[in-house]
């Protein structure tokens, strides 16, 4: 079995086809690949530097031209060469990467070779994008664009550059890195030669920067940081395994009707490298099996068996976007919703698509993340993906589809019952996205009203004699909080005595719980609502934020004493304003809520975007306002008042 299309068979046939030994030229010896491995690809990879790459033909004709390279390189000994040891400017992680490869070539274990090229793809990659800034301004998004930029060839020379866009380059390549990261490549399907050939380039290029002091010219981009999302989704969804949870997934992906024979074993050398504690590895072995693991119940699901390969250059594979979308390309709807809950497509989206979420496979395949950010945690998040995933009870009356077209594993599904899974179904159905922009602008204005009530709590400790304008304040308050009580009543059918507070804020709270819907709201009208939803509660949490810090500050200094004439007066307005402040807060937070919490035609969007933008105007003028070096209260209070007229 393989998931491999025709076409991209025959690319790796041309390449693994054996040549008479005496056709290898006296360059290309043995006694040449033993001394200097970089030697070897700069004699063997030099002829394309006249060589076009625009065609199909054009790919095939240069791999033919290679092959004898190819044939060569399997024979190379790693055992009598050379480590890495010679390149000292790399980035810790990509030089420990390359050492660790040189040692899998040793051992020529096909799947840990498997491993080594996710690795050492996703550095190169990375390394590649630093070197193009070096003369370039905007780095290309897609890998092969990169690898067809003038600035590379300049820099790495022709040849170089036409080697990485034979092996990496696009649908006419071997694209090596896509089969692998898109995982399409079982650990046998990839010739020794061919690996030989992708880690001996990478390393030739190593050696080329090295030598060259172009990295002395190379300002390397920061790696992402996914600890704040990593908090955020593990305070909300918390995942522990522990080693008797080990040792039950170990038996479900061997008896999963979903996880391919061919692919077992990368299944398998993952729990391996997470009991080892090697918890990057772990998690890049997974990713790529999950998405293949994905794209078989998508193409089952809606009986599309053919998607499940490799696509031809004339057409795109099936990627995450599209597994997760609402339709198909055709315009019917996709049937994995009704295979999966639908609250574990919002964590799958949430882990690898939403753009604030962790993005593991993306930021790792490209090299953008820092491997210290896969802790425990996300190993262990990752595992119970795949494991729920990969053990799902069939809900279709063709139950054999996936068995039958895609050969999977014999034996037969097998849930057990066992508080693992129970627990895993019961997490599920109760997760709600924490990284949709929906999910976002909630996530913000509740940590507004926490600060709102942390506020109410601090000023209830500072005593000034009422200034004579608590009964306008108090005013302006009612005018709020019964606008407030009109969006319940208009949008939630709430019955509310419209003037009375204590009618409102249990409603707040009771929204604040409502759990919120995201899955597939995504087109761009409602993104763009969410875009101002998200800023005005980001803006409201700022000028809470700078309300507490000021009143903290000046309690503190009250009560030291320290507080100049003028500055008392100040901090006297201040708690005279603060309940109209915090009620224009509350506002802010209760129009984010309902309006989350609605889908909104075109029409009634359009209707509501003055509001919004008033809003949103009005809430950056409270951050202004608010701020510590500019306090201006009373300007405060008029701005808010002007929250009584909106969404009318």
């Amino acid at each position: 079995m393989t998931f491999l299309s025709n076409a991209v068979v025959h690319l790796f046939h041309v390449i693994s086809t054996k040549r008479d030994v005496e056709s290898i030229t006296e360059t290309t010896s043995l006694a040449c690949l033993k001394n200097n491995l970089s030697l070897f690809v700069k004699t063997n990879c030099v002829c394309l530097m006249q060589t076009e790459l625009n065609s199909p033909d054009d790919f095939i004709a240069a791999l033919i031209q290679l092959k004898p390279a190819f044939e060569s390189i399997s024979q190379f000994d790693f055992a009598s060469g050379k480590p890495c040891k010679g390149i000292k400017n790399l980035r810790a992680d990509v030089l420990q990467t390359l050492n660790n490869g040189w040692e899998v070539f040793v051992t020529e274990d096909a799947l840990q070779i498997v491993v080594t090229l996710l690795q050492i793809t996703s550095h190169l990659e990375r390394t590649l994008g630093d070197v193009f800034l070096v003369k370039g301004k905007v780095c290309p998004f897609l890998l092969r664009d990169l690898l067809a930029s003038p600035e590379l060839s300049e820099i790495c020379l022709p040849w170089r550059m036409k080697m990485m866009q034979l092996l990496l380059g696009g649908p006419f390549s071997l694209n090596l890195r896509n089969l692998l990261w898109h995982g399409f490549v079982a650990p046998e399907e990839i010739s020794i030669g061919c690996a030989k050939m992708m880690f001996a380039c990478v390393y030739d290029l190593y050696c080329y920067l090295e030598e060259t002091n172009i990295y002395d010219r190379i300002r390397l981009r920061p790696l992402v940081k996914i600890n704040t999302s990593t908090n955020i989704i593990n305070k909300l969804f918390p995942v522990k395994l522990i080693e008797e949870d080990i040792t039950q997934i170990k038996a479900y992906f061997e008896t999963s009707l979903y996880i391919a024979k061919v692919m077992l074993p990368y299944f398998l050398h993952s729990v391996s490298c997470y009991e080892n504690k090697k918890l990057d590895i772990c998690v890049i072995t997974l990713l790529p099996q999950l998405e293949t693991l994905l794209r078989c119940q998508f193409a089952s699901c809606n009986n599309m068996p053919e998607r499940v390969m490799t696509a031809q250059s004339t057409e795109f594979y099936t990627t995450m976007d599209e597994i997760l979308a609402e339709h198909l390309p055709s315009g019917k709807e996709n049937q994995l919703k009704h295979f999966f809950d639908k609250q574990f497509m919002v964590l799958l989206t949430d882990i690898f698509n939403q753009p604030e979420g962790l993005r593991l496979r993306d930021r790792l395949s490209h090299g953008e993340l820092d491997t210290d950010d896969v802790t425990q945690y996300v190993a262990d998040l990752i595992i119970f993906v795949v494991t729920y995933a990969s053990h799902r009870p069939l809900k279709f009356n063709d139950d054999g589809l996936c068995k039958e077209r895609f050969d999977f594993c014999p034996n037969s599904c097998i849930c057990y019952n066992s508080s693992w899974y129970s627990n895993a179904s019961l997490k599920i159905s109760n997760y709600e996205s924490v990284f949709h922009p929906l999910a976002v602008a909630k996530r913000l204005s509740n940590e507004c009203l926490d600060l709102c009530d942390q506020f109410q709590t601090l000023v209830e400790t500072v005593k000034f004699e009422d200034d004579g304008n608590s009964a306008s304040c108090n005013e302006t308050c009612d005018r709020v909080y019964e606008n407030c009580a009109r969006l319940f009543e208009s949008h939630f059918h709430e019955e509310l005595n419209t003037c009375d507070v204590c009618d409102v804020l249990p409603r707040i709270k009771a929204v604040r719980r409502k759990k919120l819907e995201t899955l597939h709201r995504s087109d761009s009208k409602s993104l763009e609502a969410s875009a101002f939803l998200r800023q005005i509660a980001k803006n409201s949490l700022n000028a809470a934020q700078n309300l507490l810090s000021s009143t903290r500050s000046r309690a503190e200094d009250l009560r030291a004493k320290r507080l100049r004439s003028r500055q008392r007066q100040n901090f006297q307005k201040l708690i005279a304003c603060y309940p109209v402040i915090t009620s224009g807060l509350k506002f802010h937070c209760c129009a984010v809520f309902i309006f989350i919490h609605h889908r909104f035609d075109a029409e009634r969007l359009a209707a509501l975007r003055r509001d919004f933008k008033t809003l949103l105007r009005i809430s950056e003028k409270l951050v202004t306002f608010t701020s510590a070096d500019v306090n201006k209260w009373d300007d405060a209070v008029s701005l808010i008042s002007q929250l009584s007229q909106l969404f009318r």
